[in-house]
């Protein structure tokens, strides 16, 4: 293990140089600038996409991604196939996967393939699922284009989060971000990848014949033969080898596809906002675990925070997850006796991926609107003004999944950070601040509103009990009460 990283951090060493072309920040974790940054706000999930394989085809030298879920999907498979062509190009690509949600999907196998094509492929905390430390995971989602240009928000890459899924889909929101700050994003990428927490991990070795398990299975009485277990094995071997080189081979339906996404995609893309910030911030929160790095690591709660005890009038929050805690909780109460508008749109039962938060939520429903708080459940339907590649995915269940901050109606946020215990606590998690921008924030907050006029207003209680299991099934209700129980006794871990 001790060689193994320290192979990884002197090849990161080497390296280093050529990540990042902007001037070393004290702490990359808590940065700002005063600098102009060109800004472009990426709401439509097909725009998303294509604004990212713009990005991807105009880099010189290289391509950094972090990602918390990576599938191996259509949207995965047009991304990964844009990447490895760069890689052919010569343009350092290197991939950091959260090892919990992307092993399932990622395997060793693909991660082997991508690095026969010259990408560099690393996972964060293997540790086992029996140890605390397995709690706390990378959240973070950036994309960084020789260290110039940025993506940061809340999509992975999925076909969920691109408006490709014919089941579920997430509406929601990232950033473009080029301009000084974005060598912080750069160098906070750096830090996570040179973190002890950050492994490679190889696949498993083709099975020989004359492997030891093989020729001592062969000599025991009442076991499958040595040769039959070894016919097992190495199909089960190909058939892992062969996933992998297919998912990064582009067929016909890959083409056909990848055009439809495009020719959409730059549309939606040329009507997205664009814009200009002069004040920019950017934090993260940095590897680690424990109590000492719940004090000390977690530095974007802390910022988010502070502007919520800040504001003058309003927030507006657009989060797929809305759980208080210990930390929270006391914010939003001091807001709201003081008479601060607090709007906040997230997901009910039928919109949510995650039944166990919707109730919850639900549960604390009554609290939030006698103290004052205006809520919204998103509706579950596409928006009724994009564009979807065909009628499967407009028909599909639809759910927010935007992490998004307005600020009185001058500064604006959007990260990775949900507003639940998991990100306050355990996970990685960064965020884009602009502030001293009407502009930027008021056309974020009309996105909102816009997907506020596609939810339920619960304004009352007689609101809540008619929207609260609106187009919501007889076993979906089984589950949510079945739920309720066990996700009320562990809100602190969701």
């Amino acid at each position: 293990m001790f060689k193994r990283l320290s192979k990884i951090l002197l090849f990161s060493l080497i390296l280093s140089p050529f990540a990042y072309g902007q001037d070393d920040f004290v702490d990359p974790f808590q940065a700002h600038s005063d600098a102009p940054h060109s800004l472009q706000v990426l709401n439509s999930g097909l725009a998303a996409m294509e604004k990212r394989l713009q990005l991807v085809e105009s880099a010189k030298e290289s391509i950094d991604l972090e990602m918390f879920i990576y599938n191996t999907d259509k949207a995965g498979r047009m991304f990964t196939q844009a990447l490895v062509k760069k890689a052919k190009e010569g343009v350092r690509v290197r991939l950091l996967f959260d090892h919990f949600m992307i092993g399932s999907t990622i395997s060793p196998y693909h991660a082997h393939e991508l690095e026969r094509h010259g990408i560099i492929v690393r996972f964060y905390n293997k540790a086992s699922l029996l140890r605390a430390k397995a709690q706390y995971r990378n959240h973070r989602k950036s994309l960084i284009i020789d260290g110039k240009v940025a993506v940061v928000g809340g999509r992975n890459i999925a076909d969920e989060y691109f408006d490709l899924s014919e089941e579920y889909n997430f509406v929601d929101r990232d950033l473009s971000v080029e301009g000084e700050i974005v060598g912080a994003i750069a160098q906070s990428f750096q830090e996570v990848w040179d973190s002890k927490y950050v492994i490679q991990i190889d696949r498993d070795r083709k099975p020989r014949p004359n492997d030891i398990k093989y020729l001592r299975s062969s000599r025991d009485s009442g076991r499958m033969s040595g040769r039959a277990m070894y016919a097992e094995d190495i199909r089960h071997w190909n058939k892992y080898v062969q996933e992998a080189q297919n998912f990064t081979f582009e067929t016909q339906e890959d083409k056909a596809l990848l055009e439809r996404v495009r020719t959409l995609g730059k549309d939606l893309l040329d009507n997205e906002h664009k814009d200009t910030c002069n004040k920019s911030a950017f934090y993260s929160d940095k590897p680690g675990h424990g109590r000492r790095h719940r004090r000390e690591g977690r530095l974007l709660k802390y910022e988010i925070f502070e502007r919520l005890k800040a504001i003058k009038d309003s927030v507006l929050i657009d989060t797929p997850y809305f759980i208080s805690d210990d930390d929270s909780r006391p914010v939003l109460d001091k807001l709201l006796d003081a008479g601060k508008k607090v709007d906040v749109l997230t997901n009910g039962v039928y919109s949510t991926d995650a039944i166990y938060v919707a109730t919850v939520f639900y549960h604390y429903f009554k609290r939030w609107l006698r103290g004052g708080l205006k809520p919204y459940i998103y509706q579950g339907d596409a928006l009724n003004y994009y564009p979807t590649v065909n009628d499967g995915v407009e028909k599909s269940r639809w759910g927010t999944h935007s992490k998004t901050f307005v600020f009185d109606n001058d500064s604006s946020m959007i990260g990775s950070y949900n507003f639940d215990p998991r990100s306050n606590v355990y996970s990685l998690e960064l965020a884009y601040f602009c502030d001293g921008n009407e502009t930027l924030a008021s056309s974020i907050r009309s996105d909102i509103e816009a997907r506020m006029a596609q939810s339920y207003h619960l304004d009352d209680v007689d609101s809540f009990k008619e929207h609260r299991f609106e187009r919501v099934g007889l076993f979906k209700k089984i589950g949510f009460y079945a739920l309720k129980f066990p996700s009320l006794l562990l809100q602190g871990l969701l």
